[in-house]
């Protein structure tokens, strides 16, 4: 049989259509939630579910382990908390190391981290392109923060441990199918 690609965040938005899609492709999947998510959408695709929080180094070791990709999508899709670094910044960023650590000691054939549009910024000028080797100077939310700086960790930890590493940067997404819709594609009355 062959190794599973391994999904955090599974019961988000992005997440979870990511497991959506591999099933489609008749692909293996291990979905990784929190202890406290409900695991019925992903039970009804028929992926393997682990529990565990990215911020608990020995339960993404173990949610890593014998599978032969990684798609990180786990984050707080937060914009403000009472403690912006505890509740924001630190899951992003430590979470983030914990995952690509445990990618390369397992020897993954390659992660893709789940990044953001606002870590590039945008150009105030139409002559100054703007791409993805851009870096936003001064994040406008504490989640851009977060993203900034756990997308340099994944890149510097990926550079140190040779782990084949990309990410993408979407931007707010409504998909068609999901189990949990989007703070992005709910209107402000739902």
């Amino acid at each position: 049989m062959d190794k599973p690609t391994l999904v955090t965040g599974a019961n988000g938005h992005l997440g979870y259509n990511i497991c959506r899609l591999l099933v489609e492709r008749g692909e293996p999947v291990r979905a990784m939630i929190r202890a406290t998510a409900d695991p019925k959408p992903l039970e009804a695709l028929g992926v393997s579910i682990v529990r565990g929080d990215i911020l608990d180094a020995a339960a993404a070791a173990a949610a890593v382990e014998g599978t032969r990709r990684v798609h990180h999508t786990a984050a707080g899709f937060l914009m403000w908390a009472k403690d912006p670094q505890k509740d924001i910044i630190r899951p992003s960023v430590e979470g983030t190391r914990n995952v690509v650590e445990a990618a390369a000691k397992a020897g993954v054939e390659k992660l893709v981290y789940t990044s953001t549009t606002g870590t590039m910024g945008f150009s105030l000028t139409p002559d100054r392109l703007v791409d993805e080797t851009h870096t936003i100077e001064s994040p406008h939310t504490y989640y851009v923060r977060g993203k900034v700086a756990a997308e340099q960790e994944a890149y510097k930890v990926a550079a140190k441990t040779g782990l084949a590493l990309c990410s993408t940067r979407g931007s707010s997404s409504d998909l068609a199918s999901s189990s949990s819709p989007s703070p992005c594609g709910r209107s402000p009355t739902s």
